[in-house]
């Protein structure tokens, strides 16, 4: 008989992985001009199935993102190594970013409920 084992999320190695991939992307891309970590870690309510969701806003002329679908973005800005919990990107322009809250309310509030963790 198999069992299932109830796996304990770390939040203090997720916010450390976090931390450091934000430093890290903030070096390696000075496209990016804002993070913002937002979802159920930030709420509170992660669970051992839960990733961390993050927002990253670049320039309106960043390289492979202008006219490039919003969840073909994320590949350049992925960790080099493991993290704890699969981090989940979402990659907007700034124009995008300041235009959610017509499009998109409930991500909008979502976000802004965040913690900004990077701002160029």
């Amino acid at each position: 008989m198999l069992t299932a084992g109830v796996r304990r999320v770390d939040r203090a190695a997720v916010s450390a992985a976090v931390e450091e991939w934000t430093r890290t992307l903030a070096q390696r891309h000075p496209e990016v001009q804002r993070v913002v970590w937002y979802g159920s870690f930030i709420e509170g309510t992660p669970t051992p199935r839960s990733d961390a969701d993050l927002c990253v806003v670049v320039g309106d002329d960043a390289a492979g993102v202008a006219g490039t679908p919003r969840h073909a973005r994320g590949a350049d800005y992925l960790p080099d190594s493991a993290t704890p919990v699969p981090l989940d990107l979402a990659v907007l322009t700034a124009t995008e970013y300041a235009a959610l809250p017509t499009w998109s309310p409930a991500w909008a509030r979502a976000i802004e409920r965040g913690c900004v963790l990077f701002v160029r």
